[in-house]
């Protein structure tokens, strides 16, 4: 009996210390697979680890390219952009030089690939007017403007914490229309006739020897700038296609054919795609008036439609930005009873209605 007893003790005893030694082993083994696992994330990130380390790595100020400190920089804009996004180029100087003139900015702009015949340049006055455009010529002659460089006395006696820098900023504005004489000849012998009488038009053009149209037949252009609803840039061409548009154009936005645009308008009359507003001035035609579709204007029953003009809507919620607003000839509003903001699409078919329908009374009344 009591070694029944005794062999029973030392069963328990064995159970009791296998059972430390198996517990023990687990324990053991939560810790590794713990330390595994912290070792595959360390190693092997999730998608959010990633996606934050590229912003830090996208975050601040990018690398810039080496420039000779003694080249002066000449960053310029279109109106209508912000100086923000201009674009730079650089004027190297000979030594010695103490000044620079306006004749050698405007022939850094020329080399840069601005066309100056259409757009006059103004660099920005900061002085005497607190922050300014002013124009480098006056009735199309340069005034005789001189820059000063700063020297290195400049800058370390400079005591406002603002140091002068090599830069000059120039804001690029479109010419005013111009007429030369044969122009107002032409003009003076088409108001004894009709402005709109396209018979006695083209029977004029017909008596030159080139045979080209007169310009008094005019055309105009339509286009949204970032458009945000497809449908309504189909909408639109259609109806402007049927209102007789000469071209029609997208800023921001690449078009992609539309159902609402049943007739194919950019198989029939000329789509232009610009990346952005100051491409799209670039391109705009030389003697065309811009005109922006957009609230606060001249009411659309009081305008009076340019002869060639380019028509420009916004997007459909927040509208033209106010750069592009100053930079167009004209604004035009529409009439409302309720509610004051159309639809892109609804606006622009009423405009380009309202030149046909004054088209036709024109040529009705005379």
């Amino acid at each position: 009996m009591k070694f029944c007893i005794l062999l029973l003790f030392i069963v328990k005893i064995v159970a009791l210390a296998n059972g430390f030694q198996t517990s023990g082993l687990l324990h053991l083994n939560n810790q590794n697979l713990k330390r595994s696992n912290d070792s595959i994330h360390e190693k092997v990130p999730c998608k959010s680890h990633f996606v934050l380390y590229e912003r830090k790595r996208l975050a601040g100020l990018p690398i810039s390219p080496e420039i000779d400190p003694e080249d002066i920089i000449i960053r310029y804009m279109y109106d209508g952009m912000a100086i923000s996004n201009g674009r730079i180029c650089l004027l190297s100087l000979e030594e010695n030089t103490s000044t620079i003139s306006g004749l050698q900015i405007c022939d850094a702009l020329r080399m840069d690939g601005v066309d100056l015949d259409r757009f006059y340049p103004a660099v920005y006055e900061s002085k005497l007017s607190q922050g300014g455009w002013f124009p480098l010529e006056k009735d199309g002659v340069d005034r005789g403007l001189e820059f000063p460089i700063p020297s290195k006395n400049d800058v370390e006696e400079c005591s406002n914490g603002e140091q002068p820098t090599n830069r000059i900023d120039v804001k690029l504005f479109r010419r005013p229309l111009q007429q030369d004489d044969e122009e107002v000849l032409r003009k003076e012998w088409l108001s004894k006739t009709s402005a709109y009488d396209q018979g006695a038009l083209l029977a004029e053009s017909m008596s030159k020897p080139s045979g080209k149209l007169s310009p008094e037949l005019g055309y105009f252009g339509v286009g949204i700038v970032n458009g945000k609803t497809k449908e309504n840039v189909g909408t639109l061409l259609r109806s402007a296609y049927q209102l007789g548009v000469s071209f029609l154009f997208t800023v921001g936005q690449r078009y992609k054919t539309q159902s609402a645009d049943t007739v194919k308008a950019h198989t029939r009359v000329p789509l232009f795609e610009f990346e952005d507003y100051e491409s799209f001035l670039k391109f705009s035609p030389r003697n065309a008036k811009l005109v922006a579709v957009e609230m606060g204007g001249t009411p659309l029953k009081d305008f009076k439609h340019p002869q060639n003009c380019i028509y420009i809507l916004g997007s459909e919620d927040a509208g033209l930005p106010k750069s592009i607003l100053q930079s167009c000839h004209e604004i035009v509003s529409l009439d409302c009873e309720n509610y004051s903001s159309y639809n892109v699409a609804v606006a622009g078919s009423i405009v380009l209605y309202d030149r046909l329908q004054k088209k036709n009374d024109a040529v009705q009344m005379k």
